[in-house]
């Protein structure tokens, strides 16, 4: 236990250094990224607020008036029930979003180190081993852009170590933790439900290899949390029973490469140097860029090799299992090739990751490098076999070695130039979105917003901050977020864009759109819709603080009325 409590806080302590550039610890309870992190503060409140109140939780209040809008964002019901306390007691999203943040790290830090201690038996070396799950790069980024179903990824390691201690004896407790903790970590992203169905059934394959028998009761274990599995996990994917392959473009665009695997991102202290000295291409899209780091490389490189050869394995390695010497090597050779996605050679052979989308289920994910996790959980278990190899060959010296590749590591690893999306804003709502609340039931729709934003501009976000602001009314909201939208999304908005002229309202009216609240600062369509909006006779103004308007869409009679009493 005090061995326990020593790597906790660790790795809290590591946490508040790592992630220090993309948090104000002042304004946990206020303020949060833009984009994908305030879509994810909406998608914790309306899931807290559907179980809450016994709503149908995919019809929930974005991209109206289709019926079944949560479809085109991913639910994340398996992390955000741990925040949903939070919410119930503070009514704050943005604090549930921030404290599951925090923990994230250290949960995953605490998974990898028990399953590398597991198989390499020096807890020292084990905690040199899950820095590289808790803190890589590719963590690092996709939890500063507001992926939080990517940094809350802890139940991945705890799966393998449940299947191994199911596999030893296949009681119906161990069944049970190990349906447990497959779900909630199934239940977290589809891509993570595919991702530990993958890992579970490649482990199994390597138990069953090892241990050379299957017994009745493994065989009627494996059926039961299958079974229970997909009876859970059904109701959520007969949502996305419509969801399109995706193009092999766009699948090869977020794939990742070689390089992205070795060389430093542009925001880390080398990457920076790198770019800045021409030394790195452009980045792409920040999707893919991954780096485990030149340490954990390195380190994982010796913990390969002392795992494979039989003779430094028995001398080094005494804990280590057959089946783990040939699970995690596969398991990250596995995974690096469909990170790198559809194939390009000119002969067109399928890649591995060709052959994998074409399984049930699979075919919709769009960002192949995505993978590159999988790959990382195996180098955190390698390279704990490394430091552990060191440590066994140099004794007091190695463990001297190893700390100085702990600081080296986090240091290849530290954020020094985040992209602004990753930095913490104030999550102030405008007091219009709060007095809506009061207002009778109706369909809203913020404006300006844009189908197809430019992504480099400062309005890019818009989308995401009007879901945010929808969590303070709770009315039907016409906007939306996400890469995916429904069909007629792109002419709904197209239609809102031309408020307030006659067309603009006369959508309004028919689609059963109540409210507009104007962002009249925003250049250069705020100012002249707003001129427009004042002097139409479609829309009575109600309420405007702070450059933000609300304007009611008048009925056919009130607007004939209107337009009357103006001549």
């Amino acid at each position: 236990m005090r061995r326990l409590l020593i790597v906790i806080l660790a790795l809290a302590a590591i946490t508040a250094v790592m992630v220090g550039p993309m948090v104000n610890w002042s304004g946990l309870a206020t303020t949060v990224a833009r984009g994908d992190a305030r879509q994810m503060v909406w998608t914790m409140a309306w899931e807290a607020r559907a179980v809450r109140l016994g709503l149908p939780m995919f019809q929930s209040n974005v991209y109206y008036p289709d019926p079944d809008s949560l479809q085109y964002n991913e639910h994340i019901v398996g992390m955000s029930l741990f925040g949903w306390p939070i919410i119930a007691g503070t009514g704050n999203a943005v604090l549930a979003y921030n404290v599951l943040f925090l923990l994230a790290w250290v949960l995953n830090g605490l998974g990898a180190w028990f399953l590398a201690r597991r198989f390499v038996g020096d807890p020292v070396a084990a905690f040199v081993g899950c820095l590289v799950y808790a803190f890589s790069c590719f963590r690092v980024l996709h939890a500063s852009v507001g992926h939080l179903p990517w940094a809350w990824t802890f139940w991945l390691p705890l799966s393998i170590l449940a299947w191994d201690r199911w596999y030893r004896e296949p009681t119906g407790r161990r069944t049970a933790v190990v349906f447990v903790v497959v779900m909630l970590q199934a239940l977290t992203s589809w891509y993570l439900a595919i991702m530990v169905a993958l890992t579970s059934g490649l482990w199994l394959l390597c138990l069953a290899a090892d241990a050379r028998r299957v017994s009745r009761r493994h065989v009627a274990g494996v059926a039961a949390v299958a079974a229970a599995t997909a009876l859970v996990l059904l109701p959520f994917a007969w949502h996305y029973r419509d969801v399109k392959s995706i193009p092999v473009k766009e699948a090869a665009f977020y794939s990742a490469s070689v390089a992205r695997y070795v060389v430093p991102p542009y925001w880390t202290t080398v990457g920076s140097w790198l770019l800045g000295h021409g030394l790195v291409p452009p980045v792409t899209s920040t999707e893919t860029l991954i780096f485990p780091g030149w340490v954990m490389w390195g380190l994982a490189a010796v913990g390969a090799v002392v795992m494979v050869w039989p003779g430094m394995r028995r001398r080094w390695l005494p804990s280590c299992p057959p089946s783990a010497v040939v699970f995690f090597p596969l398991l990250a050779g596995l995974a690096l090739l469909i990170s790198l996605g559809p194939s390009s050679n000119p002969c067109h052979c399928a890649s591995p990751y060709d052959w994998f989308v074409r399984l049930p289920l699979v075919a919709g994910l769009r960002s192949p490098a995505r993978f590159a996790l999988l790959v990382i959980l195996a180098m955190s278990v390698l390279a704990a076999a490394g430091a552990a190899a060191v440590h066994k060959r140099l004794g007091r010296k190695g463990r001297v070695i190893t700390a100085v590749l702990v600081v080296l590591a986090l240091a290849e690893a530290y954020p020094v130039r985040l992209p602004r999306v990753a930095q913490a804003v104030s999550a102030a709502v405008p007091d219009v979105y709060r007095n809506l609340a009061q207002l009778p039931p109706g369909a809203v729709v913020s404006l300006p917003d844009y189908f197809e934003p430019n992504w480099a501009s400062p309005d890019e976000f818009l989308g995401a901050d009007y879901v945010y602001y929808s969590t303070f009314h709770w009315h039907p909201v016409v906007n939306g977020y996400g890469s995916r939208s429904p069909k007629d999304y792109g002419w709904i908005l197209n239609q809102m864009m031309a408020f307030a002229g006659p067309h603009s309202a006369e959508t309004m009216r028919r689609l059963g759109i109540r409210y507009v609240v104007l962002h009249a600062t925003i250049e250069p369509e705020g100012p002249v819709m707003l001129r427009e909006a004042l002097g139409s006779p479609d829309f009575e103004r109600i309420m405007y603080a702070d450059g933000v308007h609300l304007f009611r869409v008048l009925s056919e009679d009130e607007r004939h009325r209107n337009a009357a009493s103006r001549q």
